[in-house]
């Protein structure tokens, strides 16, 4: 309440004094309670009317040092220099014009500086300390202009620093649309710059630590700045925002750690890698000429390169390298020659079934040069050339060239397809059939012959079954070993009851083929599942390897056979088989009887 009845009194004070000659008893008022908003004005005026009072004078000094300390030491640079400067000028002009005199007659204006005197005892103001505070105050205003001077000039330094070190790092990345561009199109005059970033930024700290320190030695201030480093991780969205040099915590990018990481990536990665892949098309090159003059597989090499390929370290960067669509095209084509190579033998051999497989990988090999260059074909070189254009330059010289060299293997590719279709459709023709004179006997399942019916098969080693021509109601029973050139090695044929061996009940008809351990003599079993008078027909024929048909002989048994097994040791035949009076075994004599 006292404190805002004395201001009432002091505004009323003020308004009467502005109205009527200024007495400085009344003025007084308001600068011994350093009331100098309120004061100002009426001081102003005071002294364009009094130009001899040291106590006004050093009350204005008082007043712009106020105005000096308050200041924003940054923001107000201006009024720092001007409030300091008319503080210093009033506090000097007081004290030259400070007098004993002055002091005994209006020692009531300076009893802020009254004190015990230690020599006399007695209780007053002295003019030594009176002008020794207003020398040092004075002295303390200008030093600390000094230091504003200086802090803002290192202020000035970090932020501009600051401001240029984020332009250069803008311009720096401008260029790129993402991470993957900037690593692998990088060159020499990019890591100059980004070389100079990192040393930009050593001088930010530097400049902001300056500020720091002078910072320190003016105290009383209302900055206390800390800086704190932010991490770039992508730069297209990081790096950009500008710091507040102002605020409590200066948040700024690092771009020193930012540079030094990016340089060293492409400098010990990305410029490796891009070298590898040059020796590694070098290495293809190399291998494809072996294929070519040699005529030799190189698959093992090529292996481990594909290998390599697939799990190198350019795939972190760019997960579809355009390089490897070209590595792999070639990798796709060696390994065509390669197959082609291995398959020389195989190519030349009566063994269809050898021929065939060798001409099936071929085509599986093919079928991928054609999907890996037809997406090859499909791919934008030139885009890519501006990621690559090292590797484009020492390996193809040009993308005329990489896209001449796709064409023509892609051309290659479709018409050696093609013929090669067309050779494995005459060997899967072939490996069907085993070719005696006019005949042509099913070689495998599912081959369908007008005059031949197998009734069983062993994969790739014989066949029994009928025989039944257009022209006769004969049936016969016949019996193939299966060679892989699909030529007769061993084979009969034997008479069949045409009754119990009707042709036209041929799926009635089952069959086996018993091989004795040295493969020298070979039964033919053929039997209907239709009954006659209760019995079951079965034939059975014994064949040599080297003399041919040996016996041919027809029993009549109680049941379809279930099992049956040859005795080595007797050449013995038994068939095992469930009658009308239960399980049992019928046995054939070597001879062809029945025992």
């Amino acid at each position: 309440m006292k404190k805002a009845f004395f201001l009432v009194i002091s505004l009323i004070l003020a308004g009467e004094l502005n109205a009527q000659k200024i007495k400085y008893k009344d003025l007084f008022v308001f600068l011994s309670g350093r009331q100098y908003r309120e004061a100002e004005p009426l001081l102003k005026k005071y002294l364009k009317e009094n130009d001899d009072n040291p106590n006004a004078f050093m009350h204005m000094g008082y007043l712009y040092e106020a105005k000096f300390m308050a200041a924003d030491v940054l923001k107000e640079t201006n009024n720092v220099a001007v409030y300091g400067d008319s503080a210093a000028y009033y506090l000097d002009l007081a004290n030259r014009n400070m007098t004993e005199k002055e002091l005994k007659k209006n020692d009531e204006f300076y009893q802020e500086y009254a004190r015990r005197n230690p020599r006399t005892g007695e209780f007053g103001v002295s003019l030594s300390d009176v002008v020794n505070h207003l020398t040092e105050k004075s002295k303390e205003i200008r030093d600390r202009q000094q230091k504003v001077v200086k802090l803002n000039r290192y202020f000035v330094q970090a932020t501009g620093v600051y401001e240029r070190l984020q332009k250069h790092f803008k311009t720096l990345t401008a260029p790129y649309e993402n991470q993957k561009e900037f690593l692998l199109r990088s060159d020499d005059q990019l890591l100059e710059g980004l070389d100079d970033l990192s040393a930009r930024q050593d001088s930010v700290v530097i400049a902001f630590n300056s500020y720091k320190s002078v910072l320190t030695q003016m105290g009383k201030s209302s900055y206390n700045q800390t800086i704190q480093t932010m991490e770039i991780k992508d730069f297209r969205k990081d790096g950009h925002a500008p710091a507040d040099f102002y605020a409590d915590k200066v948040m700024v990018w690092d771009y020193n750690y930012w540079a030094e990481e990016s340089s060293e990536t492409i400098k010990n990665e990305i410029r490796p890698l891009l070298g590898k892949l040059v020796l590694i098309d070098a290495d293809l090159t190399t291998l494809r000429d072996k294929v070519t003059k040699d005529s030799v597989s190189v698959t093992q090499q090529i292996s481990e390169i594909k290998t390599g390929l697939l799990s190198g370290k350019l795939l972190t960067y760019d997960p579809d390298p355009m390089p490897y669509v070209l590595l792999m095209t070639k990798i796709s084509e060696i390994n065509y020659g390669s197959e082609f190579a291995a398959g020389r033998t195989e190519r030349r051999s009566e063994d269809l079934t050898l021929r065939l497989a060798a001409r099936e990988r071929e085509l599986e090999a093919l079928k991928n040069l054609d999907s890996i260059s037809r997406a090859a074909l499909e791919r934008d070189i030139e885009a890519g050339e501006k990621d690559y254009p090292g590797f484009i330059r020492d390996t193809y010289g040009s993308v005329a060239v990489v896209q001449s060299y796709l064409k023509s293997i892609r051309e290659y590719t479709e018409n050696q397809k093609e013929r090669t279709k067309l050779e494995i459709a005459g060997l899967r023709e072939s490996v069907k059939w085993i070719v005696d004179g006019e005949d042509k006997i099913p070689a495998i399942p599912g081959a369908e012959s007008s005059d031949f019916y197998p009734v069983f098969f062993q994969e790739e080693a014989y066949t029994t079954g009928l025989l039944h021509r257009s022209d006769t109601t004969d049936v016969l029973g016949y019996f193939y070993t299966i060679t892989r050139d699909r030529k007769p090695q061993v084979k009969a044929t034997f008479a069949l009851d045409s009754t119990a061996f009707h042709y036209s009940k041929r799926t009635l008809m089952g069959g086996t083929v018993l091989n004795s351990v040295m493969g020298m003599v070979y039964y033919s079993v053929i039997w209907s599942q239709e009954r006659n008078n209760g019995k079951v027909p079965v034939v059975i024929s014994k064949i040599y390897t080297v003399d041919g048909l040996s016996w041919s002989n027809m029993f009549w048994i109680d049941g379809i056979p279930e099992d049956i097994k040859l005795i080595a040791q007797t050449g013995e035949i038994n068939i095992k088989l469930t009658g009308a009076d239960g399980p049992k075994v019928i046995t054939i004599t070597k001879d062809g009887k029945t025992l």
